[in-house]
């Protein structure tokens, strides 16, 4: 009856059962070219040995095929499988030519595979594809693994190949001859209670993530490195699931890479959180539900420490929150912006009164007032000489080049050398630096600017 766990575990060692062995299926796209890599073998040793059948075509397939056998008949005759309510001798009989021929197979293999950029993991899913065709358990197997590794172990060729063969052992001897210290189980249903738990303690109902809230509901972060992994030749997936020390890190390092990504200065200025007050409430309203959960709920070690994460996160969010409260509460006085204090100056100083600005209409003097607002100071200056504002300047109010350029630069927010310096390469006799100073390349352009004005 279900039980509301959503995982049924089976312990493999209380589960009894078997499958017996097949054959690969197919050649991994390669058949054509065995099968005459194959006949080309038969035909070569057939010279040196008077032989051609596979696996009686040399001394090594030879070898391997008898060897087998052999052991295969000495556990028959010693009765090591009489135990075994499923076998059966006839199921097993062709072991000694499906060993020698999936070593020579497998051999074909690596020696079609060497040159690809993933060589030695494609070699070993491989390997992992042949064990699984020995069925379950995999019997004799160890037969082919021995031969193959002694193949491999003695193989000559360019460093290429060595680095493959070398990573091709490797993985064998990791994963099929080095004792692993014994792992208890792992309980799906204990990950799946506390990643549920986590998900009901993090504020997914807040303005900051309640979008990502349903992303997090679906999934369930089982397994280290992220995903499990597939092989390309038996089709499965295999991954190392997380204990559950292991997933609490993970769910209190994703705790803190979700409340680092919220900037609330940010989310006030575009006005998502319009309302700070009733945003203040509803942090208070979290805090004060996971400071009732730390007390009065019952968490691990590790589960504590992203509760108390999310207790000190919503209190420092209610602090400005509130403070922002208060001071929106008071009225200050706006700023000025560029744009008004440029207005402003060019109003006080004269720059309507030019004869090229009193004959534009009031909507190109304000696309004037624009372009000059939004540009950069080489643009302003180039400007400001097409209009033949700075002799107007110097003969209504600064009398001097030099008070000019002091003028100017407090109207433009500059410094009066690159007010001097702009102002000096429009001449083309200029020395100035060209590169450092650049109105006279705008000069085009402001005439543009201006001939547009609609």
């Amino acid at each position: 009856m279900f039980d509301g766990k959503p995982f049924l575990q089976i312990d493999v060692n209380e589960f009894n059962f078997h499958v017996h062995p097949t054959e690969p299926a197919g050649f991994a796209g390669l058949k054509e070219d065995f099968d005459k890599f194959l006949a080309d073998h038969e035909k070569e040793h057939k010279k040196k040995t008077g032989k051609n059948k596979f696996p009686f075509c040399c001394d090594l397939h030879k070898f391997i095929f008898e060897d087998v056998k052999k052991g295969f008949e000495e556990a028959i005759a010693e009765k090591k499988f009489d135990d075994r309510f499923w076998f059966s001798k006839e199921k097993y009989a062709n072991l000694p030519l499906k060993i020698t021929s999936q070593i020579f197979l497998t051999q074909y293999h690596i020696d079609n595979t060497y040159t690809k950029p993933d060589a030695v993991q494609d070699i070993a899913e491989y390997i992992e594809y042949i064990i699984s065709t020995f069925g379950q358990p995999p019997i004799f197997a160890n037969y082919y693994l021995s031969f193959l590794k002694h193949i491999v172990a003695n193989s000559d060729g360019n460093e290429e190949e060595k680095k493959v063969y070398k990573g091709v052992l490797d993985f064998m001897e990791n994963e099929y001859y080095t004792n692993k210290e014994p792992v208890a189980p792992t309980d799906l249903n204990e990950l799946y209670a506390t990643y549920q738990k986590w998900i009901e303690h993090f504020p997914f109902d807040t303005v900051y993530f309640k979008e990502l809230k349903e992303k997090y509901q679906k999934q369930l972060p089982l397994y280290m490195n992220g995903t499990p992994t597939g092989n390309r030749y038996t089709g499965l997936m295999k991954g190392k699931v997380h204990d559950k020390i292991g997933l609490i890190r993970i769910l209190v390092n994703t705790t803190k890479d979700l409340l680092k990504q919220v900037d609330a200065a940010e989310l006030v200025r575009q006005s998502v959180i319009p309302d700070t007050k009733q945003h203040t409430l509803q942090l208070l309203n979290e805090n004060l539900r996971i400071k009732n959960e730390l007390l009065f709920g019952e968490f691990s070690n590790g589960e504590t420490e992203y509760m108390e994460i999310l207790q000190k996160w919503l209190s420092y969010q209610k602090e400005y929150f509130t403070d922002i409260a208060q001071i929106t509460s008071l009225k200050i006085e706006p700023l000025e912006t560029k744009r008004d204090i440029l207005t402003a100056a060019f109003g006080k100083y004269g720059l309507y009164d030019l004869p090229k600005v009193k004959i534009l209409n009031d909507n190109q003097k304000s696309q004037l007032s624009e372009l000059l607002c939004n540009n950069d100071v080489p643009f302003q200056i180039a400007m400001f000489s097409y209009l033949a504002y700075f002799d107007y300047l110097i003969k209504n109010y600064t009398q001097s080049k030099t008070k000019l350029n002091k003028l100017l630069a407090e109207i433009l927010g500059c410094d009066e050398r690159t007010v001097k310096g702009n102002i000096a390469v429009l001449q083309a006799y200029s020395k100035e630096n060209k590169k450092r100073y650049t109105a006279h390349q705008q000069k085009k352009n402001v005439q543009i600017a201006y001939q547009t004005l609609k």
